[in-house]
């Protein structure tokens, strides 16, 4: 069996920006992508089945039946065991539609079976509805992701030349280094990855993930829900968010239940507001429905992939960035800047923002992805036509 992780138009729609430049599927929540989650849970291979626009590797090859799953559910162990469970032709629901089905031939980007032989209606799972849903639940997602951790694998933080108080682990992977560092685990576990730097000073509140190769610097303050992603340089405070691989917040500044894409650079100082002055609902842009729509009390901001602020850009509550934007211009920008905007204000060439990611790629010492060129190509043509 070969378990496929679809995406629907819907989903991509909802989940906007985010969903501009790749498949939900390669979206980092808690520790793992949905990719890396449902392979480690299942030792099953593992594909994903979205927009043509994007590129990544071809499922065409892979050996049935398929096991598809939504990409907007969260995973969970026991809705997995339901899931393998599942026969060729049936599907698994709950009030909100397919949870997942086996089919014996491979699926297409949105197109179903007009029909399974057996339904199983199964309790209403956790969706991501909205970007903000990713950071509301990444505390309780970290957690859940240290059980698919074996704790033989890694080593403890050294107690000597760190402060480690709390019942639950502080789990280093290899050559990751932490000194002088104040771990506080009492409410969830902390994961340091694959040579992944910790500076003295840096103060961290569980449940925190910091992944592969990343660099935290002296005197950071992370709070609990924060995913630190693969090669992300972090510094300031940052609480209940999570950073995209290669992105950087590098320097002071207040980072509060935000997601970041990757390959993003929040300049110095940049500061965003998660709370209203009157502690009032928060809105923010929901592009299924192009207008604002309420999403709580607490809502940092949501920026899309390649994006970047300059210097002290502040950002007020509820605020959605597109994809390739470059913010610079001085004073709050609006709740919602459309992808490549330049300033805002003015629009921000696609061979331009592919020229200057390139020099981005070249910083981080990472090969330019495959098809980046088309893909910034289309998107810019879809922003200037909406």
């Amino acid at each position: 069996m070969t378990i496929i992780i679809f995406d629907t138009s819907l989903t991509l729609t909802r989940l906007y920006p985010l969903s501009l430049t790749r498949p939900v599927s390669e979206i980092r929540h808690g520790l793992f992508t949905l990719n890396q989650w449902y392979s480690l849970a299942s030792g099953l291979a593992v594909h994903s089945i979205s927009a043509s626009s994007f590129h990544f590797e071809s499922p065409a090859s892979a050996d049935g039946p398929f096991l598809c799953i939504d990409s907007s559910v969260i995973p969970n162990t026991g809705l997995l065991e339901k899931l393998l469970l599942l026969e060729e032709g049936c599907s698994l629901e709950d009030s909100n539609g397919i949870i997942g089905y086996v089919s014996a031939t491979l699926p297409s980007f949105d197109r179903f079976p007009l029909f399974f032989r057996d339904t199983i209606i199964y309790d209403t799972v956790a969706r991501i509805a909205h970007p903000i849903d990713w950071v509301k639940t990444n505390d309780e997602k970290i957690k859940a992701d240290f059980c698919l951790l074996n704790p033989h694998s890694y080593r403890d933080a050294d107690r000597e030349s760190n402060k480690v108080f709390g019942q639950f682990p502080v789990m280093l992977d290899e050559g990751a280094k932490a000194s002088g560092v104040i771990f506080n685990t009492e409410d969830g576990p902390v994961y340091i990855g694959k040579n992944a730097l910790v500076m003295e000073g840096v103060c961290i509140r569980g449940p925190v993930a910091v992944m592969d190769g990343a660099v935290i610097k002296m005197g950071a303050q992370l709070y609990a829900g924060t995913t630190i992603g693969k090669a992300v340089v972090a510094g300031g405070e940052i609480k209940n968010s999570i950073l995209g691989d290669f992105s950087n917040k590098a320097h002071h500044g207040y980072l509060g239940d935000s997601m970041i894409g990757r390959w993003c650079n929040l300049g110095a100082g940049t500061t965003n507001s998660n709370v209203k002055n009157n502690a009032g609902e928060i809105s923010m842009w929901h592009e299924a429905v192009k207008k604002m729509v309420p999403v709580g009390k607490k809502a940092g901001m949501v920026m899309g992939d390649y994006s970047k602020t300059a210097i002290n850009t502040s950002l007020n509550t509820g605020t959605t960035i597109g994809a390739c934007c470059s913010l610079h211009k001085p004073g709050f920008a609006e709740k919602h800047i459309p992808s490549f905007s330049w300033g805002p204000g003015e629009h921000y060439n696609w061979q331009k923002a592919l020229t200057d990611l390139g020099n981005w790629y070249q910083f981080k010492n990472q090969p330019v992805e495959g098809g980046l060129s088309a893909l910034l190509e289309q998107l810019s043509q879809n922003t200037r036509s909406s």
